[in-house]
């Protein structure tokens, strides 16, 4: 585990410190003893200081929860259910269960910038080469018409005016792209920003369903967990409503609690308000009766993980190579707008 700074710790951080705290619990390790081996093994300065404030706090304390809430970095969730697997004797299958959740979220991001990323450097690549045909390439074009007593087409010369205007306004052109960048720095890289995005994914056809698979695999994870520590899925709800990031997701929340008062079970609930399939929804049911119902959402949680990554993979492989012919098309057809009068023209010498 390696942090480079004490901010808000990232999914993977997240994931690598339940992951060792409750390999060192599951071992038969006290919490200080293991916070000060990993103080030992600590990669960076501010990872040392960070396990040093824990383990000073937890000294004075003798409690896990006290040290995560004085370090301020964990996520408000993650402590909150440290707390409670203090108090329930289970810290140590709590912490397995978080780093199972923290994994998943970090899997799910990357695989959402990855879906991304690619896209968006062929958009900025095929755009940099039609605004260079428009402010560079066609001017030329204009010139060899006009030695040749004739003027390109209206199109042509219309988009021609348009790379002119960037010329002239490039420098206005270059802050705008620069707003453009800081604006998805901000989307990609802070919280705030992550918020912001799953809130307007939900309102957008073609990010809606990823958005909701996203939602819905976090539900599971939470569920499990708040389940397993000896909440109801009543109490599981409500906690998962406090964190959620969706309001599109947020809605059916709200759906499926009101069935639930009006006395559906958590199975049926889940069906009518959208948020899971019939099958997910008749094992649960069925782990309900054999007690299984944390292991099952935790089951439920994984195969969602692998769904939504396949699910991105698909709405990669169909958006690239429609980008590609969409700018490949507007590419050829400026060219063409000049290279067909200009051959018609040649060849009557």
């Amino acid at each position: 585990m390696s942090f480079s700074t004490n901010n808000q710790l990232s999914n993977e951080e997240t994931a690598a410190f339940c992951q060792q705290m409750s390999q060192i619990l599951h071992a038969g390790i006290s919490t200080m003893e293991g916070i000060s081996l990993m103080a030992e093994d600590a990669q960076s300065a501010s990872e040392q200081k960070l396990l040093a404030s824990i383990y000073e706090e937890i000294l004075s304390s003798g409690s896990l929860y006290n040290g995560l809430m004085t370090a301020k970095c964990f996520p408000t969730y993650m402590v909150n259910m440290v707390k409670l697997g203090e108090k329930t004797g289970s810290l140590d299958n709590i912490l397995k269960s978080l780093s199972d959740y923290y994994n998943r979220k970090a899997n799910i991001s990357n695989a959402v910038k990855s879906a991304v990323t690619y896209p968006s450097i062929m958009i900025i690549m095929m755009t940099a080469v039609i605004i260079i045909l428009i402010t560079k390439v066609l001017p030329i074009f204009n010139q060899v018409f006009a030695q040749l007593g004739t003027q390109m087409n209206s199109a042509s010369i219309a988009l021609m005016n348009i790379g002119s205007l960037l010329n002239k306004y490039s420098i206005a052109l270059v802050t705008v792209l620069c707003v453009i960048i800081l604006i998805v720095l901000f989307f990609a890289r802070t919280k705030r920003g992550n918020i912001i995005f799953y809130k307007i994914s939900g309102f957008l056809p073609i990010f809606r369903k990823t958005s909701d698979m996203s939602a819905a695999c976090q539900f599971a994870g939470v569920m499990s967990i708040a389940i397993k520590s000896g909440f109801s899925a009543e109490e599981g709800l409500n906690m998962f409503m406090q964190m959620n990031e969706s309001t599109a997701f947020n809605k059916k929340l709200v759906n499926c609690k009101k069935l639930m008062e009006d006395g559906a079970s958590f199975s049926e609930a889940l069906v009518k308000a959208s948020i899971f399939s019939g099958i997910d929804a008749r094992m649960i049911n069925i782990s309900v009766k054999s007690g299984t119902i944390d292991d099952e959402l935790n089951k439920i949680a994984n195969k969602m993980d692998s769904d939504l990554q396949s699910h991105l993979i698909n709405m990669v492989s169909t958006l690239e190579p429609t980008i590609i012919v969409v700018l490949s098309c507007i590419t050829g057809i400026i060219l063409l707008s000049v290279m067909l009068p200009l051959l018609g023209i040649l060849s009557g010498f």
